[in-house]
């Protein structure tokens, strides 16, 4: 049977609100939550959330504390099928070697069909070092299959090879933050590349500059012939802990070479400046959690002629100390999201969302914060965030029982544009989308009058 529930979109304050449907199909492995302004994902797999990440095809959410037969906490993706806003389950993803304490799942990418997913702790030559599985789906098949396991040439114990891991066309990147390769955990990041028979490792990205405890590689994104390294635990003249961002470029050469060094414009002890990272088009965004008092903030780079340029600094309309706004962030072309998983409302830690819309380079915050409707305390909502094609996740892999959630919230915004909602939408009310869209037009022309006549 198809369930359908409608979704409140979060909207910019001069846009009309009004209601659309997010269609997730049932199974037996994953539980819903059927709210009145999204659809939450309630699984049974533990730690489910603790990555997320989306495009056009499907949607894929990381386990990593899950229980995988009888070995706890080895870890397991579930992956949805998309097509626009209507996701189907298609199926649950574990590995051969799996061992207890792995956390597979525990950072994940997807593009065009080809998944990869790390297993943290994984032991195999080392004890800890990590690994790195490569699974695609041939258009003629409907099941994932491993393709390669992905293990660094240099593995050494603790390395936590797939910290953070980046797919795009032929490149994936992975990040090992506890290498020592500079200094203890200094940390680098691997580059393979895909030759017609399987993914070879091609260089090691560092610092000369790097040094002890800077945790390069925490996290990353590969896009076209750019890599981005956060570095959150770099120190900065006489800030401890302030952080900073490599940006590598590939020359005529298929060389890798650094071409940028990110700074915060307000760097602050424990700003953790790069802790996350994302580059769309000639877009950079930089998450910094610790700055503005753990506040948080997350700073937006665009491109200029020779290098990138800082275009302005995004803290949020009512924020709060140790929020850790910029934990998690993803952009969009014009779209933005930014988890603060510890965002207390009457619950401690519970997490939040901002939506961000780029107006000619002026970024709005969207009318309201996406929270958990049934939060609790340490929910972390907010954890992980994507953002693609119109709808956002969120997880929160502490959510109830630890066993973790995700968020689908669809977002639309067109200023300056009459807002036409599919028509074949239905919402769980039995209204269609034009009927709700004409209900909500004179719902909002009367809040309308209503604050005129009040101002």
């Amino acid at each position: 049977m198809r369930q359908t529930c409608s979704i409140s979109l979060l909207l910019l304050s001069f846009d009309l609100v009004f209601k659309t449907t997010i269609c997730i199909r049932n199974n037996e492995n994953v539980l819903f939550y059927n709210g009145d302004d999204e659809w939450v994902l309630r699984d049974r797999y533990r730690g489910f959330g603790c990555s997320i990440d989306m495009d056009n095809e499907f949607l894929v959410i990381g386990s990593c504390r899950d229980n995988v037969d009888n070995k706890l906490r080895a870890g397991s993706v579930s992956i949805f099928k998309r097509n626009a806003i209507i996701f189907n389950f298609a199926s649950k993803i574990t590995v051969p070697d799996q061992q207890a304490n792995d956390f597979f799942g525990y950072a994940v990418s997807v593009y065009n069909r080809i998944l990869i997913a790390s297993s943290l702790y994984h032991s195999e030559k080392y004890t800890e070092h990590g690994a790195v599985y490569v699974l695609s789906l041939e258009y003629i098949k409907v099941n994932w299959e491993l393709e390669q396991k992905l293990l660094p040439i240099d593995s050494k114990p603790s390395y936590r090879f797939g910290r953070a891991v980046g797919i795009f066309k032929n490149v994936i990147v992975v990040g090992a933050s506890q290498d020592n390769e500079m200094g203890e955990t200094s940390g680098v990041v691997y580059v393979f590349s895909r030759n017609s028979v399987k993914w070879i490792q091609i260089t090691k990205l560092y610092s000369l500059k790097s040094s002890t405890n800077d945790n390069f590689g925490v996290s990353l994104n590969v896009y076209e012939d750019v890599v981005l390294v956060g570095a959150p635990w770099y120190g900065t003249g006489r800030f401890i802990r302030s952080g900073c961002v490599y940006v590598f470029g590939r020359n005529e050469t298929d060389v890798w070479v650094q071409t940028n060094k990110l700074y915060s414009s307000k760097p602050s002890n424990n700003g953790h400046f790069g802790f996350s990272v994302k580059i769309d088009d000639n877009k950079i965004v930089v998450g910094a959690y610790g700055e503005n008092n753990y506040q948080g903030a997350v700073h937006v780079f665009t491109s200029g002629p020779n290098s990138w340029q800082k275009q302005t600094v995004i803290t949020p309309h009512l924020g709060k100390k140790y929020d850790k706004f910029g934990h998690s962030i993803s952009i969009d072309k014009n779209d933005l999201v930014v988890g603060a998983p510890f965002y207390d409302t009457n619950e401690s830690n519970a997490g939040c969302a901002y939506t961000f819309f780029d107006m000619d380079g002026q970024w709005v915050q969207v009318v309201s914060k996406a929270v958990a409707r049934q939060g609790g305390d340490n929910f972390w909502f907010g954890y992980s965030v994507v953002v693609h094609s119109g709808v956002v996740a969120v997880g929160s892999p502490n959510d109830f029982t630890r066993n973790g959630s995700a968020t689908l919230i669809a977002v639309h915004h067109t200023p300056s544009k009459t807002i036409s909602p599919s028509p074949n939408l239905i919402t769980n009310s039995g209204s269609s989308g034009s009927e709700l869209f004409h209900k909500n037009c004179i719902l909002s022309f009367v809040c309308f009058l209503i604050m005129f006549f009040n101002m």
